[in-house]
């Protein structure tokens, strides 16, 4: 009987050791690698997110662009056969068609442009 208990203490002790062990060589470290990687994930989503943000800022000063550009085009060729307010597909249909201006016509649309987009910087 006295073996037997002598093992169980034993057993014990061994366990504790092992414990013990593996606490300060597997476990801690183990625990401070992923928290670690945590904090990355943490930084990386919070990257992501300014990214789209900026994204989102872009492309909103993009499309105030695009609509100054409409304004000064409209107000300096008179539009009769084409309407600005048209949906996309036929805003699409319309950049694939080839349209034929004079030299005179040409000047003008640059001159426009050009002075709004002096204008939409300042």
């Amino acid at each position: 009987m006295k073996a037997v208990d002598i093992t169980l203490l034993i057993q014990v002790f061994n366990f504790f050791v092992a414990y013990t062990i593996l606490r300060k060589y597997v476990f801690i470290p183990s625990i401070k690698i992923l928290k670690e990687e945590e904090a990355q994930d943490h930084t990386l989503q919070k990257l992501i997110n300014d990214s789209l943000e900026e994204k989102n800022k872009a492309e909103e000063q993009m499309e105030l662009r695009s609509l100054a550009m409409k304004h000064l085009l409209q107000k300096a060729i008179p539009l009769q056969e084409q309407e600005l307010h048209k949906d996309t597909v036929q805003a699409k249909d319309m950049m694939h068609e080839k349209i034929l201006l004079s030299q005179k016509e040409r000047d003008t649309i640059k001159k426009v442009i050009e002075d709004g987009i002096s204008e939409v910087t300042l």
